[in-house]
């Protein structure tokens, strides 16, 4: 090992050096750590639509409601997230509401598809304009409706349950088809429903009697999509035609909403 005399008569080692080197190391290291930063504001967020939420659920008619989520901070630069929902087609032979003229369509209700009584879904609500005219296929738009669920942005992972799937004899056959995102749909009591849920195989009671209690989960479907801006819900209102004649008035129910989303 080679020894430097230094001016004061200390001596030095290259290993003195090396071991005064490392020493100081971490100080440096610890004066120089990145700081700890706080989570974006246009991070995803977890969203609900909640439709017994009076002050986010808006319906202005039959035909047309909106949902919206504010911006999480209040002062941007996120953006409030909106769900427009709007009835886009009726069939010449489908009204809104009641053939009575009660017209709760897109109003909300509790206590179906096997949830509680404070769990509100969205109704979908409509009947013939003549009981002889309905049909008993989705072949035709006559006896169908179109509801279209639109946000104000994308978002991602949505999930909700199609309540209420039945049927009753010489009356009513539910059928539901989605249109305009994809999706996977799962089916509470296959033999109860049908289908895949799209238009030329809608998603629909397996029998044409084959009533289900509100307070039964087996009328359920629940629709998983990996991402949506917009989609279409088609509704017939369908009877077998051996006689058509009773009353064909019907509800089906749409579940609470969840989702992933984006502020900006």
């Amino acid at each position: 090992m080679t020894e430097t005399i230094t001016d004061r008569g200390m001596t030095t080692t290259r290993r003195t050096l090396v071991r005064g080197a490392a020493w100081s190391v971490p100080v440096v290291a610890a004066a120089t750590a990145a700081p700890a930063y706080a989570a974006s504001p246009c991070d995803s967020l977890a969203g609900t639509v909640d439709w017994g939420n009076t002050g986010r659920y808006v319906r202005s008619g039959a035909t047309s409601a909106t949902y919206t989520i504010p911006d999480p901070d209040g002062s941007g630069p996120g953006q409030p997230l909106t769900l427009t929902v709007s009835v886009v087609e009726t069939g010449s032979n489908v009204q809104l509401g009641s053939q009575v003229g009660v017209n709760d369509n897109l109003r909300t209700d509790t206590g179906v598809g096997g949830s509680s009584n404070t769990v509100a879904s969205l109704t979908l609500h409509q009947s013939p304009v003549r009981d002889g005219n309905k049909v008993n296929t989705w072949t035709t738009s006559s006896n169908r409706s179109i509801t279209r669920f639109t946000f104000s942005r994308p978002v991602t992972n949505l999930v909700f349950t199609l309540r209420d799937i039945d049927s009753a004899a010489r009356d009513f056959l539910d059928a539901i088809a989605i249109v305009g995102a994809s999706f996977t749909p799962t089916i509470a009591n296959p033999t109860l429903i049908t289908g895949n849920g799209s238009t030329g195989n809608p998603l629909r009671s397996a029998g044409a009697n084959a009533p289900v209690d509100n307070s039964s989960a087996d009328g359920n479907v629940t629709i998983s999509m990996p991402s949506a801006t917009s989609f279409d819900v088609y509704y017939w209102n369908l009877s077998d035609t051996s006689s058509n004649q009773i009353d064909g008035d019907q509800k089906v129910f749409i579940s609470g909403l969840s989702f992933g989303w984006k502020p900006c």
